[in-house]
């Protein structure tokens, strides 16, 4: 996930490099839900991913075994802090996810997020009328 920009000063300076190790710890895959980092797969209903056979990689849907047309996504992984906070970069408080796995960590958070900003410019358009 990128980084929000008014977040970017809580990073500290040598993020590439934990970033790096804690990908390398997790072996390059979804500490979650065990999915390889860079893999083009799809997802079941269930959540259950399988890797896209190399003919079709590159389209955008598959038609699995059940005729259930699915999402064909590129895998990145990202990091997620466990605690939610940006400023505690110690290992342990680190893991390695695929969006996915990160969204579902982070829903309680962006959806408070999403709130805060949605009330900080409702409270701005007060001050200036149209």
């Amino acid at each position: 996930m990128p980084i929000r920009p008014e977040n970017r000063g809580l990073y500290p300076q040598n993020w590439p490099e934990i970033r790096a190790r804690i990908i390398q710890r997790a072996k390059n895959r979804c500490e979650f839900c065990d999915v390889p980092n860079h893999w083009a797969i799809y997802r079941d209903i269930r959540g259950q991913w399988y890797s896209v056979p190399p003919g079709v990689r590159n389209d955008k849907w598959h038609n699995g075994w059940n005729g259930a047309r699915h999402k064909i996504v590129r895998v990145v992984l990202t990091i997620a802090h466990l605690n939610h906070d940006p400023r505690d970069c110690r290992d342990e408080n680190l893991t390695a996810l695929c969006q996915r796995c990160h969204n579902r960590l982070d829903i309680a958070d962006r959806i408070a997020g999403r709130r805060r900003r949605h009330h900080q410019a409702a409270a701005i358009s007060d001050l200036f009328p149209s």
